[in-house]
């Protein structure tokens, strides 16, 4: 009997472990296959400064930007606001201060 009961612990214990693994395992890739179709999707990532920015202010293609609710401020280093399209809650003059909040 008791040995009966042993056995039927032990198949308990592993059944238990198969499934919380296969749970985890499941939980894991549902998420990360989530987390892969949203970085995707993300519309921040897809018009980067590195993309918009040029040397010349009036060729600056801010379109994109602008057609995706966003917005486009250029500083200089002296933290005055040179170009502002877009959603815009910037003072034309930054100290260091608002700089960095920005």
């Amino acid at each position: 009997m008791k040995k009966r009961i042993q056995n039927r612990f032990v198949a308990d214990y592993i059944l238990m472990f198969l499934i919380s693994t296969l749970i985890g395992v499941f939980a894991v890739t549902l998420l990360s296959f989530a987390s892969d179709v949203i970085s995707k999707n993300l519309v921040n990532h897809n018009y980067t400064a590195a993309k918009i920015m040029t040397d010349d202010l009036s060729v600056m293609d801010v379109e994109p930007v602008l057609a995706n609710g966003g917005g486009v401020q250029v500083v200089t280093k002296n933290y005055e606001v040179i170009f502002s399209q877009g959603i815009n809650n910037l003072p034309a003059m930054l100290n260091p201060e608002t700089f960095t909040d920005f």
